[in-house]
């Protein structure tokens, strides 16, 4: 397929891997793989598009153009199979295993994060301000801080100051404090009024990272989960995402060896608070997996992990902004389908599209010479996998 072709072009010289899962079609097109036979789940699927390293004939598929997993289909209830069909590529020296900095995905798992915690009453809702979810940092709140609400922190309405233009001061210098920075981030205070504008703010999402540090410290205040326990247990373990071995390191966006790593991690700001901005590390099949799950409404495989109304709440556009829900991005494909998107800085991609019943992963580490963006990544999407399952 032409699309295919060139779509490929755009990777190379980067470290690049793409993952696709279409589920409830018997088929994907000819186009995006040539042939594969159906599986079922006594042969061992474990729900991942990087399992089956070794092509026909004994052949590395790292190693081909574009690599296949191939399709199978799972019981959900006797008599009833649900079709899913995979395809995963990792190319210029990416492997499966790899996990990659997703830069502002992290957003969209923290975004996650927060629904859980309201379903559970550890947060009181989306409507609660500054006052009430931070109260340990009222006396650094200014007053018009004051009536914000997670909400707007989440919609990116709150008015904090945005990440643009380079070289992006207003978040490197949120891990660059060797103390605490939230309190650097309320005594800096607004670009403009809360619900003024749709403003596009890494310290927007980090508050959101507080709020939920906070609220798991008054939740159990002897023995307090961090972000990262609690997203262990509500979120990467029921999705099967190995979080084991994270060093939970204060990190400086800066430090291009984050970047090398290859494990799972987490970075935190000086006061041990996981980002709520950036700074996780994940397989592009971890992130699947997440696409996956807001595609089932909130269940993955037949586990009920984010409530369905989370879901629904999330995908709503914001009254500033079409684009733009809960810490996801909301697109349109250029047949006019929906999507939603999780979008990350270098190229790092989820994109769920449900009328296709479509989650495509995307992950890239940019090279000295040339780094892609998200508009790179969605046209892959929009130019050549969409088209051909229209």
């Amino acid at each position: 397929m032409e699309e295919n072709t060139d779509v490929h072009t755009l990777v190379e010289g980067t470290q690049t891997c793409l993952c696709v899962d279409r589920i409830g079609d018997p088929s994907l097109p000819r186009g995006l793989h040539g042939g594969a036979r159906a599986r079922s789940d006594d042969e061992s699927h474990r729900g991942c598009c990087s399992r089956r390293l070794r092509g026909h004939g004994g052949r590395d598929r790292e190693q081909d153009p574009l690599r296949v997993v191939e399709p199978f289909y799972h019981q959900r209830s006797p008599g009833q199979r649900r079709w899913r069909n995979e395809l995963a590529d990792y190319r210029n020296g990416s492997k499966s295993d790899d996990a990659l900095h997703v830069w502002s995905i992290t957003k969209s798992v923290v975004s996650a994060l927060i629904g859980i915690a309201i379903d559970e009453k550890i947060i009181s809702g989306l409507d609660a301000t500054l006052p009430e979810l931070l109260p340990r940092y009222q006396k650094y709140l200014r007053a018009e801080e004051k009536p914000i609400t997670l909400r707007q922190l989440m919609s990116m309405t709150a008015g904090f100051p945005p990440d643009d233009p380079a070289p992006w001061a207003n978040i490197h210098s949120v891990f660059e404090q060797r103390s605490d920075p939230i309190p650097m981030i309320l005594k800096d205070g607004l670009d403009r009024p809360p619900q003024h504008a749709f403003v596009y703010s890494s310290r927007s999402a980090h508050l959101v990272s507080a709020v939920l540090r906070d609220a798991l410290v008054r939740a159990n205040p002897d023995h307090p989960r961090t972000v990262l326990e609690y997203a262990r247990e509500k979120l990467f373990d029921p999705l099967e995402i190995d979080s084991s071995g994270a060093r939970e390191e204060r990190i400086l966006l800066s430090d291009p060896a984050y970047d090398r790593l290859r494990s799972f991690d987490w970075g935190t700001d000086a006061a041990g608070l996981h980002s709520g901005c950036c700074l996780l590390r994940l397989r592009p099949a971890d992130m699947l997996k997440l696409g996956e799950l807001y595609l089932g409404g909130g269940i993955w495989h037949g586990k009920r992990i984010l409530p369905a109304e989370w879901v629904d709440q999330t995908m709503k556009p914001n009254e500033l902004s079409s684009q733009y829900g809960l810490m996801w991005w909301l697109d349109i494909d250029q047949h006019g389908h929906p999507a939603w998107v999780g979008r990350g800085f270098a190229g790092q991609l989820i994109a769920v599209v449900p009328e296709h019943r479509l989650v495509v992963a995307i992950g890239s580490v940019p090279s000295n010479d040339m780094a892609l963006d998200g508009t790179d990544m969605w046209l892959w999407i929009n130019d050549a996998i969409a088209p051909a399952l229209a």
